[in-house]
């Protein structure tokens, strides 16, 4: 019989089967507020108001945001300028890619984290190992760019690298950091590098490749850094020697090896101190 709308789970305990009257009556299933078959009936839970609902929802949402950051996070080259820093591949890309699986959008993936130079230990070397990118943070609106250059194993740079090196972001953007808070809790300027080989290593007389990734420290960068840093509460002027001492310090790469199939073995590494 119909389920009242204000309820959402009624069960009845009946004696003797519902059937329609010989006279073609209704069932006294129509009616069940007066039929005598209804022996017992159990409480009826209510539906849960809708704006409850949302306020519920608004809860969860908030409660999966990133805390505030401390300053010193923010800010590091307030606080912690007398300290090093330097790129770390915190996620490495899968050991395995193939470039005619997947469609056009499938492409290989790495985190990339600036870290002072006695946080270096939390880089990966494991194919496919690390934790993926953390939470963006509100308190920041910094964005540290990256360049990234393919060379062949030797350091020899790829001629046709704009053929076979695509970044998986709009033509517009650039690779860059920003101030993340990671699912180990931790505070970092933190990216993405997301990348499709187009030609495998077997095509280019079985050399392998590598992926160079560093800070990108020109005049031009610093500027636009600078000026968002000043919006966050950072003195003018203090970035730029603290960015370019980063740049100095230099990168990371990632390198993609070769096999029979056509896949790329992609491995993520960390050069040596």
């Amino acid at each position: 019989f119909p389920v009242p709308r204000a309820a959402s789970v009624l069960i009845l305990s009946l004696t003797t089967p519902l059937m329609a009257s010989d006279a073609g009556t209704d069932s006294p299933a129509s009616s069940p507020g007066s039929s005598p078959l209804l022996h017992h009936r159990m409480d009826i839970e209510e539906e849960e108001p809708q704006n409850k609902r949302r306020t519920r929802g608004r809860a969860a949402s908030q409660s999966a945001m990133p805390p505030h950051p401390p300053a010193k996070e923010v800010l590091p080259w307030i606080y912690q300028k007398n300290q090093g820093h330097r790129l770390i591949v915190s996620k490495q890309c899968e050991d395995e890619f193939y470039k005619d699986q997947g469609g056009k959008n499938h492409h290989l993936a790495m985190v990339v984290r600036l870290v002072p130079t006695q946080d270096q230990g939390m880089a990966q070397d494991e194919p496919g190992a690390g934790q993926q990118a953390g939470e963006l943070s509100k308190d920041s609106t910094i964005k540290i760019p990256l360049k990234t250059s393919l060379l062949y194993e030797n350091g020899a740079e790829v001629e046709e690298e704009q053929k076979i090196f695509k970044p998986m972001i709009p033509d517009h953007e650039n690779f860059h950091l920003e101030l993340r808070y990671g699912p180990d809790n931790y505070w970092c300027y933190e990216g993405e590098v997301k990348f499709r080989l187009e030609k495998v290593s077997l095509r280019c007389d079985g050399k392998k490749f590598k992926l160079a990734i560093a800070v990108d420290a020109t005049a031009d960068n610093i500027r636009e850094m600078e000026n968002e840093a000043v919006q966050a509460g950072s003195k003018a002027g203090a970035l730029a020697p603290w960015i370019e001492k980063v740049s100095r310090a230099g990168g990371c790469e990632v390198s993609a090896w070769r096999l029979v199939d056509e896949g790329v073995n992609a491995h993520a590494c960390v050069p040596p101190p």
